[in-house]
């Protein structure tokens, strides 16, 4: 399945990132809860309702813990294209973030 979607979401079959030589930090991609915008409109939708608050200071404090073990990434999926998103996700190691359903 994952193969069919990457193929259909404009992804060369098996495409993969490439690290540097000898780069062995795990990638962690931290993902923001920004506004939901509605793109055809351009306008904001809603706020999320699960937020990390002071979220920035959150990100200034894991990146310090995790030092030069990882590369410590920030998305926000709401500004990205779907391939943009994709390839974010497919690039990381481990996805964090904020999530739930109640």
């Amino acid at each position: 399945f994952v193969d069919w979607f990457l193929e259909r979401s404009g992804f060369p079959n098996g495409a993969h990132s490439e690290r540097k030589e000898n780069d062995n930090r795990l990638k962690v991609l931290w993902v923001s809860r920004g506004p939901f915008r509605d793109r055809v409109r351009e306008r904001l939708m809603a706020l999320p309702k699960r937020r990390l608050r002071d979220e920035m200071q959150f990100i200034v404090d894991l990146a310090d813990e995790l030092g030069s073990a990882a590369e410590l990434s920030v998305i926000e999926f709401g500004e990205k294209d779907l391939q943009q998103s994709l390839q974010a996700v497919r690039e990381a190691d481990v996805l964090v973030g904020v999530h739930g359903a109640g």
